[in-house]
């Protein structure tokens, strides 16, 4: 009997064992199949100055990571931070002469010295720009360099990817060339820019370095330019400005060379989403008062500056279901400003310290569900400058040493 009470208590053990694994596996807050609430993670680039030097950094949800050192009698700033597949890319350039730069991109915290493989004789110029599609670098802009034979200097364009260069074909002879922007689907480069032709600039853009496409403008044109480019299946968007015989500023855009005519003065980004075509720009309203606003398939909608506003900088565009997204600053009298950004051309201001009057940034905008990311810096009672980044408006300030200057340039955010 003994030995049978003993077996049944063992199997009894046994099965509250068996039961309470079962119930401890099926605890919902342990389910390792994604039942567990998001974790998003901000990332912010920028840098801190004092003492003759300035630290390149990004922060990570605050905590903040040191990239370079560089000599602050130069300039330098951290110009576009991007997380693909949890690596971290912060892109940067140093200003060591008004006409050259060094530019850098970091890889989680590793410097690439970005002199692009330009000829030993060359430096890159103005218009470097980066971004990173599928962990891979692109930059675009130009490179120039001195020919003794031909006592002339030559700017090239061109635009690397991963540090290779790929030079912009242009006709025998043409000694200066630049990009304006850079747009990349699957395996093909587009970029648009011109060359100059004795004085007159010829406008085009290339798909990967070889194909050069003409943008036609209408007869008679004083004036004109191109701004921006954006692919969508098979269907390429560009956008510009011309000038007509009555010194009259007309904004247009055109797919697949077929231009379209706006109804304001001057344009400077497209997006297309499920074929709505958004374009953002600017005009002079009846009383030559600077209006910015966006438009979508033409239809405009202004961007409100609150009343003693004199001018704004909108720094960036972005759409998501629909919605449309920008970002900036406004400017009362020097130096007062204020960082805001437009939903559906609706502001929303950035929270500042109390007796603030000067905030700068909204250089960009990053949409994540329902939140809101601007990243910016404001000006304390101290004169000190305060990187700082905002969620729906709401802000977090970003931490450096006591008694440095600091700023924010971009933000990027992931959600697992």
């Amino acid at each position: 009997m003994r030995d049978l009470l003993k077996s049944n208590g063992i199997i009894a053990i046994i099965a509250i064992i068996a039961l309470t694994l079962i119930f401890t596996a099926c605890d919902p807050d342990d389910d390792p199949n994604g039942t567990d609430d998001p974790v998003t993670t901000v990332y912010v680039a920028g840098d801190y100055r004092s003492d003759n030097t300035t630290v390149a950094c990004y922060w990570v949800d605050g905590t903040r990571i040191d990239l370079d050192t560089f000599n602050e009698s130069y300039s330098f700033s951290n110009t576009r931070i991007f997380v693909q597949d949890s690596n971290v890319y912060v892109m940067g350039r140093y200003n060591f002469h008004p006409f050259n730069q060094n530019f850098y991109y970091w890889v989680n915290g590793t410097r690439t010295n970005m002199q692009l493989t330009v000829p030993a004789e060359a430096v890159p110029r103005y218009g470097v720009n980066f971004f990173v599609h599928n962990n891979n670098v692109y930059a675009f802009g130009s490179y120039s360099y001195y020919d003794d034979s031909s006592d002339n200097y030559y700017w090239i364009a061109c635009y690397w990817v991963n540090g290779v260069k790929t030079n912009l074909a242009v006709p025998a002879g043409t000694e200066f060339s630049q990009t304006i922007n850079m747009f990349v689907q699957g395996n093909n480069v587009y970029v648009v820019g011109y060359y100059r032709d004795d004085s007159k600039d010829i406008y085009c853009y290339w798909v990967n370095g070889i194909n050069r496409t003409y943008i036609t403008f209408p007869a008679n044109t004083k004036w004109h330019n191109v701004r921006d480019i954006f692919v969508q299946g098979s269907n390429v968007y560009v956008i510009g400005s011309y000038t007509d015989s009555n010194d009259k500023s007309i904004a247009c855009y055109w797919v697949n060379g077929v231009r379209t005519d706006l109804t304001i003065s001057s344009v400077d980004r497209i997006l297309v989403q499920d074929n709505n075509i958004y374009v953002r720009g600017q005009y002079r309203d009846n009383n030559n008062v600077i209006v910015y606003c966006y438009l979508v398939n033409g239809t405009r909608i202004d961007l409100e500056i609150p009343a003693g506003g004199t001018w704004a900088q909108i720094s960036n565009f972005f759409i998501q279901d629909g919605n449309v997204y920008l970002a900036g600053t406004y400017y009362y009298e020097q130096p007062d400003s204020s960082v805001c950004y437009w939903v559906n051309g609706i502001r929303t201001d950035m929270e500042v310290p109390a007796g603030v009057s000067q905030s700068e940034g909204g250089f960009n905008i990053f949409v994540q569900g329902s939140n809101v990311y601007v990243a910016g810096s404001y000006t304390d009672s101290n004169d000190k400058s305060i990187a700082c980044y905002w969620v729906n408006g709401v802000r977090t300030d970003l931490t450096v040493p006591i008694g440095h200057n600091s700023s924010a340039g971009d933000i990027f955010v992931v959600t697992k």
